[in-house]
Order: structure tokens, then C-alpha cells, then sequence
């Protein structure tokens, strides 16, 4: 009835964290470069998901091999964990699908902190994230809710659960003041709605302004 709870593909095992760490130390010793492009919006953790008119970033793991560069597109490499090399005041929007919940709480704090530095004053700074509520109130009939439990703690590498109080509350530790929640898209920045309605039913849309 829930085999998706035996599958080990996405566990965080010794192994892969190794990899994971040896990955960005090698990126933030030798591809640590600032975003190439004239472009001033930033699409963190995008994944297999290409924006155009964005920078397109994600983490160093296993993208800077070679062969990797025929299934995924990227602009910029990065940890989020880490300070981000780009100016103050530099993007004029922020756009991020399904990547926070990847975050410890504390790692988030850090990229919301580093994302207000480079953010321009008056600049949106638009979140998509797996929401506890949604999660819970879309879930299969068919399956016990503890198994949407598993796959918003557990399972595809997530570390943090998120609902609309608790990211409004990060999000102003992190130095943002204004902060709402928003819906699927619908938002302040029309540019960054961006949102992959696949997500839809399942996902806590959140907004901050600097």
C-alpha cells in the first residue's frame, strides 16, 4: 500500500552527504564566480526547470561534470549553505520552487539574510515551498496522512517543514519587513510568477519585499 516508504533513493546516507560536501568544497574553492549575465533576476535551485530572462542557479553537485551539462541548464553555481558571491543591492526579484525545504532552519536563515543583502530595495523575493497545511489537507484518502508526513520531513532530501507562520517569522529574523502569504500565481511581482502548476495543490506560496 505506501512502497514509496521502502524506497532508499533519497535517503541522506554517509555516502551521499560525503559526496555532497566534497561537491561544494570543490565549488567554492574553483567555480566560486560571480552570476555571468547582464540579467538581474535570480531562479534559485533551478533544477531541471530553465527560466529564461533568469539566472538560473543551483548547487555544484555533480553539475560541474561535463556530461551533465546535456540534461541540466545553469547559469550559476552555488551553495546556498554559504555567503552568496554577487554585490549588495544586485537582483531585482527572487524567484525559488521546492529548494528551502532542502535547508536546515538555520541554513535558511543564512540564504534569506544573504538574499536581502543582494536584493535591491523595493525587490520581491517570491518562495514556493511543500506547506504543511496543503500537504495535509490534499492528501491521498487512499494513504494514511502520516504518509504525507513522511514526504514533507523525509522523503526527496527534505529537512525542514514549512507553514505560513513559521516562514513569515524567518523571513523577518532574516531582515525582511514586509511579508505575506501569497497563492498560486498571484503575487506583488508579476515577473516572478513563475510558479509549475504540478505543485499547485501541494504548495505554500510565501512573499517578502526588502
Amino acid at each position: 500500500m505506501t512502497p514509496q516508504i521502502y524506497d532508499r533513493k533519497h535517503v541522506w546516507t554517509w555516502k551521499y552527504l560525503l559526496k555532497y560536501e566534497i561537491s561544494s568544497l570543490i565549488g567554492r574553492i574553483f567555480l566560486n564566480a560571480k552570476p555571468n549575465s547582464k540579467l538581474k533576476f535570480l531562479h534559485l535551485g533551478c533544477g531541471d526547470v530553465y527560466l529564461d530572462k533568469f539566472v538560473n542557479a543551483d548547487f555544484y553537485y555533480l553539475r560541474w561534470i561535463p556530461f551533465r551539462r546535456q540534461s541540466s541548464r545553469y547559469d550559476w553555481l552555488v551553495d546556498f549553505r554559504y555567503k552568496l558571491s554577487c554585490p549588495d543591492s544586485y537582483w531585482e526579484g527572487v524567484f525559488t520552487e521546492h529548494t528551502i525545504e532542502h535547508l536546515h532552519y538555520s541554513d535558511c536563515l543564512q540564504l534569506f539574510k544573504e538574499l536581502h543583502r543582494t536584493m535591491k530595495q523595493g525587490a520581491w523575493l517570491r518562495i514556493s515551498v511543500p506547506g504543511l497545511d496543503e500537504a495535509l489537507s490534499n492528501a491521498d484518502p487512499k494513504q494514511p496522512k502520516a504518509i504525507a508526513i513522511y514526504n514533507l520531513t523525509q522523503n526527496y532530501g527534505h529537512v525542514s517543514v514549512w507553514d505560513a507562520s513559521l516562514m513569515a517569522a524567518v523571513l523577518r529574523d532574516a531582515g525582511f519587513t514586509t511579508v505575506h502569504e501569497a497563492g498560486y500565481m498571484q503575487g506583488a511581482d508579476h515577473r516572478l510568477l513563475q510558479d509549475l502548476e504540478v505543485r499547485k495543490s501541494l504548495s505554500l506560496y510565501m512573499e517578502a519585499q526588502k
